[in-house]
C-alpha cells in the first residue's frame, strides 16, 4: 500500500512539473482568456488536497517540495478561476503552524515563495478595474476572499522575520501604485491593509508601515465613491492607533474625512466619528476650526451625517474642561436649535424634518460626551450613581433644551397627539433615517433622555424636570401616555419624584385609568406601569400614602391578564413592593384581591418571570399563609381545574409543603403543563 501510494504522488508531481514551464510563463502575464482553466484548476485542488493530507511533503523532498510550491505559486499568479482552489492552503498552513506542525525553516522558505505570490494575487485580480471577473458580484467575491487570504499569510507570518518582510512587499506594490499614479492599485492594496488592520485589532499598536498607508491616502486624488469607501473604511479601522502611532496623521486624517462628506457621506462622517472619540483629546486645539468646516458641510447632509459630524466634534469637546464643555456642546449645537427656534410648523414635511434633524443632533452628541471615550457605553447612572461624563452630558442638554423648551415642547406634544405612536417607540433606539414614525421615536428617546439629565445635571433639573412632567401630564390627559416613559426615568431620582412628579401624580393616574376605560391596551400602558414601579422604588411607602393605591391596584389587577412580559415586570415590581409594604392603606382586603388576581393568572406568564413569581409568593406565605393555602388548594382555581384529579392532589400538596427553590421549580412546571407546554406527569416529581 505505501509503495502504491508513493508511486501515485511521485505521478502527480511529475504531471505538475510538466505544467510548471508553460504555467510560470502565463504567470508573468495573466491572460483574460485562459481556456486551460478548468484543467489547471483541478490539478490545483490536487496540489491543495495532497498538502492537507500530506503537509510534509512541502518539505521533506526537496524535489517534490520545489514542484509542489513553484505549481501552488504559479496557480495564484495565472487567473481568479485557478487562484480561488487554492486559497484554502494557507487556512491549512495555519491550521498547521497552531498545532506545532510546521517547523520554522519550512515554514519561513513558504513564506517568502508562496506569500508575495498571495499579496501579488489580490493586486492583481482584486483591482476594482479587473478584467479577469465576469461580472461585480464575482468580482466582490474574488476580493473578499483574497484579502482574507493575506490576512491568514500575515497571521501565520507574526512573529517571524517574514512578517515585516511581506508588510514590506505590500508597502512597495503600494508605492508602485502612487507613483504611477494608478488608483484601482492603491485601492486594492488599501482594501489588503484594511484587512489586516482587523486581524490586528486587539494589538496595543500597528506596524511602522500603517504611517506610510495612511499617508498615502492623504495624497491621494481619488474621487470615485468606491475608491473614497474603502479608504474611509482603512482609517476608521485604525481608529485607535490615531492616539498614539497614527497621532502625527490624526487632524489630517479628520480633514480628509471631511471633505470626502460630499462623496462617501455616511461612511467619512461615521469614521470621523469614530476616530474622533478615540483621539479627540488631540484635536481640541483644531475644534473652532472643524466646526467652520462642519458647519458648510453638514446642513447640506441627511440627518445621519449631520449628526455623526456633530458626535465628532463632542468627541473632541468631551475632553476640554468642565466649564468649558456646556458652552462648547452648545455651540456645536447651536445651528440645530436655530431650525426649531421662532415657531415650528410640523403640520408641514419641513417642519418635521427640522424637528428630526434637531432631535439626531442633540441625541448623538449627548450621546457622545456620556459615553466619555467609554466603548461599551454609558452606565445609566442617575444621581450619586451617574459618573462624572454622564453628570456632565446631562448638564450639557439641560442646558440646550432648557434654552429651547418653549419652541420644542409645544412642537413635541402637537407632534404625539397627531398620530398613534408605534408599539416599540416608547422604548425604541433614535433613528437617524427621516419619518414620521423615526421623529415620533426620536422625541420621545430626547425626553428619556431629558429625564436622566435632569436628575445628573449640575445646574437646571428642576426646571427640566418640571418641563418634562407638564408635557407628559399634558399629553396623557389626551390619552397619549408614551412620553410618562420619560417619567419614569426621572422618578429614580428621590427629589425629582417628591418635587415635580408627586403633584401631578394623581391625574396621571385618572388619566391613565380613562384610557383603560376608553378601551386602550394594556400595553400601551407600559410606560404608565414603569413610572408607577419607578415611583415605588423611589419613595416606597410615601407612595401608598397618595390616596391612589386602589386605582393603582385596579390597574395592576387588569394587567395581570396579559402574557406580555414588558407589561407584567414593572406590574410584578409595583405589587411585590406594595404586599411588603406596611402602609395602612394596604388593608387585608385589598392584599387578599391582590394575591387571588395574581394566583388566577402567574400560570400564563412567561417562565422568565419565576424569579418575580417565588418573591410574591414567599410573601403570600409570609404575611398571609392561612388565606394562602385556602386560594391554592382550590380545585376551581385556574392552575388546578385544568389537571387531572391524581395531577390536582399532588399540586394541592406542593403548595401546601413547598418552599424555596423547589417551590419555584414546580410553578414553572405547573406554568408549562397549564399553557398546554408539557403533560401533568411532569407533575409527579414533586409527589
Amino acid at each position: 500500500a505505501v509503495v502504491g501510494l508513493e508511486y501515485l504522488v511521485g505521478c502527480v508531481i511529475r504531471t505538475m512539473s510538466s505544467y510548471l514551464g508553460p504555467l510560470e510563463g502565463l504567470a508573468a502575464a495573466p491572460p483574460v482568456d485562459f481556456k486551460e482553466g478548468p484543467t489547471i484548476a483541478l490539478w490545483a485542488r490536487v496540489a491543495v488536497t495532497m498538502v492537507e493530507a500530506y503537509t510534509q511533503i512541502l518539505w521533506l523532498k526537496q524535489d517534490a517540495a520545489e514542484v509542489v510550491t513553484k505549481f501552488l505559486t504559479a496557480c495564484f499568479l495565472i487567473h481568479p478561476s485557478v487562484c480561488t482552489h487554492v486559497f484554502e492552503l494557507w487556512a491549512i498552513l495555519k491550521d498547521a503552524k497552531n498545532d506545532g506542525k510546521l517547523p520554522g525553516d519550512p515554514l519561513s522558505a513558504l513564506l517568502r515563495q508562496l506569500g508575495p505570490a498571495a499579496i501579488k494575487s489580490l493586486a492583481t485580480f482584486g483591482r476594482a478595474d479587473s478584467r479577469y471577473s465576469e461580472d461585480e458580484d464575482a468580482l466582490q467575491q474574488q476580493r473578499e476572499a483574497s484579502k482574507e487570504v493575506v490576512v491568514d499569510v500575515l497571521c501565520i507570518a507574526a512573529g517571524t522575520p517574514e512578517g515585516p518582510w511581506l508588510l514590506s512587499s505590500m508597502q512597495q506594490i503600494l508605492q508602485q501604485a502612487e507613483n504611477n499614479k494608478d488608483l484601482p492599485g492603491l485601492e486594492v492594496m488599501w482594501y489588503a491593509f484594511s484587512g489586516v488592520a482587523e486581524a490586528l485589532a486587539d494589538e496595543p499598536t500597528l506596524p511602522e508601515v500603517y504611517r506610510y498607508v495612511v499617508q498615502s491616502i492623504l495624497r491621494s486624488e481619488v474621487q470615485k465613491p468606491e475608491q473614497c469607501e474603502t479608504a474611509a473604511i482603512l482609517l476608521r479601522t485604525c481608529g485607535p492607533h490615531f492616539l498614539k502611532g497614527l497621532q502625527p496623521e490624526l487632524a489630517s486624517a479628520v480633514q480628509w474625512l471631511v471633505y470626502k462628506v460630499s462623496v462617501i457621506p455616511d461612511t467619512a462622517a461615521e469614521a470621523v466619528q469614530e476616530i474622533c472619540g478615540y483621539a479627540g483629546q488631540h484635536l481640541v486645539q483644531h475644534v473652532d476650526e472643524f466646526l467652520k468646516v462642519v458647519e458648510q458641510v453638514a446642513p447640506k447632509s441627511s440627518p445621519s451625517v449631520d449628526a455623526s459630524l456633530r458626535g465628532a466634534l463632542a468627541g473632541i469637546a468631551r475632553n476640554l474642561s468642565e466649564q468649558q464643555v456646556v458652552p462648547a456642546l452648545s455651540q456645536i449645537c447651536s445651528s440645530s436649535c436655530k431650525l426649531i427656534q421662532n415657531g415650528l410648523d410640523i403640520t408641514q414635511e419641513s417642519g418635521r424634518e427640522q424637528l428630526h434633524r434637531f432631535t439626531c443632533v442633540l441625541l448623538r452628541s449627548v450621546l457622545v460626551v456620556e459615553q466619555g471615550g467609554n466603548s461599551s457605553g454609558p452606565g445609566k447612572g442617575v444621581g450619586d450613581q451617574a459618573s462624572m461624563e454622564e453628570r456632565m452630558a446631562g448638564t450639557c442638554l439641560a442646558t440646550i433644551l432648557l434654552s429651547v423648551w418653549s419652541d420644542f415642547a409645544p412642537a413635541a406634544q402637537r407632534l404625539l397627539l397627531a398620530a398613534p405612536v408605534p408599539r416599540e417607540a416608547p422604548k425604541g433606539r433614535a433613528n437617524f433615517e427621516f419619518s414620521d414614525e423615526a421623529l415620533q421615536v426620536n422625541v420621545l428617546a430626547l425626553l428619556r433622555t431629558a429625564g436622566r439629565a435632569a436628575c445628573n445635571t449640575v445646574s437646571g433639573g428642576p426646571e427640566l424636570g418640571s418641563h418634562l412632567v407638564n408635557l407628559a401630564a399634558a399629553c396623557a390627559a389626551q390619552r397619549q401616555l408614551a412620553c410618562l416613559h420619560s417619567l419614569s426615568v426621572l422618578a429614580l431620582s428621590v427629589q425629582q419624584a417628591k418635587t415635580n412628579i408627586a403633584p401631578q401624580f394623581g391625574a396621571i393616574c385618572v388619566s391613565a385609568f380613562g384610557h383603560i376605560q376608553a378601551g386602550g391596551s394594556e400595553y400601551e400602558l407600559v410606560p404608565f406601569l414603569d413610572l408607577i414601579s419607578s415611583m415605588s422604588s423611589t419613595l416606597g411607602d410615601e407612595l401608598f400614602q397618595c390616596g391612589q393605591v386602589e386605582t393603582l391596584v385596579r390597574l395592576c389587577i387588569l394587567a395581570l391578564a396579559v402574557t406580555e412580559t414588558d407589561v407584567l415586570k414593572p406590574v410584578l415590581n409595583f405589587l411585590q413592593r406594595l404586599l411588603s409594604s406596611t402602609s395602612p392603606a394596604l388593608t387585608e382586603q385589598l392584599f387578599q384581591d391582590m394575591m387571588r388576581a395574581i394566583l388566577a393568572n402567574f400560570h400564563k406568564w412567561p417562565r422568565m418571570l419565576g424569579a418575580q413569581n417565588l418573591k410574591l409568593f414567599n410573601i403570600f406565605i409570609e404575611r398571609q399563609e392561612a388565606a394562602f393555602v385556602s386560594m391554592v388548594t382550590d380545585p376551581s382555581l385556574p392552575c388546578l381545574a385544568c389537571l387531572p384529579a391524581h395531577e390536582q392532589a399532588i399540586a394541592q400538596q406542593a403548595f401546601r409543603t413547598l418552599r424555596g427553590p423547589r417551590l419555584r421549580a414546580f410553578l414553572g412546571d405547573l406554568g408549562t403543563v397549564a399553557r398546554s407546554e408539557n403533560s401533568p406527569d411532569v407533575l409527579h416529581a414533586y409527589s
